[in-house]
């Protein structure tokens, strides 16, 4: 059975005093599952529902034998695909100390299904009907789409349970604004209003159509407003002797002179031609600035793997974790390294076989994990690596720091690196200054991304 270290122990005595609350600790340093855990075991506030996403369930299981929750008293609610059988551990739920779900299942609607997909058709009114004494949900920051499915049903549900704890290691990701969701959760008296709260502790900014979030009015009274809610320490709270260092290398790539040029005419025409791209057969029209953005970094994908080959032989005796944003770019590394043997844990493996492919890869002394972003940002615990590969990198630097934290946190032994690949004078380099851009990332509510990394190319072109 795991035993708490003293900073965890704080964060179990926070749960304990608060009912409502936030574990907000920055990614990796601390650990916020094994708390909330130990917090539940004391407090005992069963039913309870702990809501995680969907490919981390396997995860959370563990995390329950670990801290020794016995099997026969918790059970996982989506674990058929049969919804008669999902509806039938409904009904059994208030028999369970723990009733596990997925933020996925909640979002669902209720007329998702048809009859090509019968399994679609979710009756999520059946588990409102379940008297709950508690919810815990992982991931948290989730909630911040004030309109979508799971953030509804979680407001909901705040009316029938006496305690709710969330969990997240990045409570805002795009700007301050994702916070109010969660506060709504904990207060809904206090924090009814969206805009209210915007007027009184938010910048915005306006244009004929919309009104967006542009930042804190006064960051330290932001801060007060907050504090009463949520426990939050970041690497900065830490001793210096206790942070890890941590070293990111942007690395530049070279485009051939066809990719050069097809990178150029790309952006001009809004078309990738044939005949300068080996991998399409005909000329591809682009349509909209997320279709134009994807081709150019499509485009740049091959100059990339040379590079990346040299790194991992540098590496050639550690394990390496490779990060791409696309599918196909986690087919072209998985070629170009197929020396290594690398294991591949992206999206299309299923979230159950997900887990066992991290811990094959954990016992390979230099084995090479490669993934994307979206599939491996949360929950795994890769410390064992030393060395982060971003093929891609994500457009919000939260996430890319969320992404280095499943290297960077508590256990890890050394100095993190994280290289990330751009070729010069690039969608590249325009997307990582975007990603680096404080100001992007607060105004980026209202504007599309791919509007303002094409803003950034523009820029880089000039």
């Amino acid at each position: 059975m795991i035993r708490l270290d003293a900073e965890q122990e704080t964060a179990k005595r926070w749960f304990l005093e608060h009912d409502f609350t936030i574990l907000g600790d920055d990614p990796g340093i601390y650990g916020k599952s094994y708390p909330a855990l130990a917090a539940l075991q004391d407090k005992q506030p069963y039913p309870c529902l702990l809501v995680v996403p969907a490919y981390l369930i396997p995860n959370w299981k563990q995390y329950l034998d670990d801290m020794g929750f016995d099997r026969r008293y918790w059970q996982n609610l989506v674990e058929s695909d049969d919804p008669k059988m999902r509806l039938k551990a409904i009904d059994h739920a208030i028999e369970y100390d723990i009733n596990i779900v997925s933020w996925e299942y909640l979002g669902l609607r209720k007329n998702a299904g048809t009859k090509e997909h019968p399994r679609m058709v979710v009756r999520y009114s059946e588990l409102e009907k379940v008297q709950f004494e508690s919810i815990v949900a992982d991931e948290s920051h989730r909630l911040r789409g004030r309109h979508n499915g799971w953030t509804e049903w979680m407001w909901r549900a705040r009316k029938r349970v006496k305690y709710g704890w969330l969990l997240t290691g990045t409570p805002w990701v795009r700007d301050v604004s994702d916070l109010w969701a969660q506060l709504k959760f904990l207060d809904p008296w206090k924090f009814s209003s969206y805009w209210r709260w915007v007027e009184e502790n938010c910048t915005t900014a306006k244009d004929p159509w919309a009104t967006w979030v542009t930042g804190a009015k006064d960051p330290e009274l932001f801060t007060r407003m907050w504090m009463p809610y949520m426990l939050r320490r970041t690497e900065e709270d830490l001793p210096p002797e206790r942070r890890i260092p941590y070293f990111p290398q942007p690395i530049t790539c070279v485009l051939d002179s066809k990719r050069r040029e097809a990178h150029q005419l790309c952006k001009k025409d809004w078309r990738v031609y044939e005949k300068l791209i080996e991998e399409i057969d005909e000329d591809i029209i682009l349509e909209s600035a997320g279709s134009l953005v994807h081709a150019l970094r499509a485009i740049t994908r091959p100059a990339k793997m040379g590079v990346l080959q040299q790194i991992v032989q540098n590496h050639g005796d550690e394990p390496v974790v490779v990060y791409c944003w696309y599918h196909a770019t986690v087919d072209s590394v998985m070629k170009t390294l197929q020396y290594r043997k690398p294991f591949n844990a992206d999206g299309r493996v299923p979230a159950q076989e997900r887990r066992a492919v991290v811990d094959e890869w954990k016992k390979k002394p230099n084995g090479v994990l490669v993934s994307t972003i979206a599939a491996l940002k949360e929950g795994e615990n890769l410390q064992n690596s030393q060395v982060v590969i971003f093929v891609e990198f994500d457009y919000l630097d939260a996430v890319n720091r969320q992404v280095v934290g499943r290297v960077k946190r508590k256990g890890q032994q050394g100095t993190v690196t994280a290289y990330f690949l751009m070729c010069e004078r690039s969608v590249d380099t325009a997307v990582w200054k975007a990603a680096n851009d404080r100001a992007l990332q607060i105004n980026q509510v209202h504007r599309s991304i791919e509007d303002a990394v094409l803003d950034y190319l523009d820029d880089e072109e000039e």
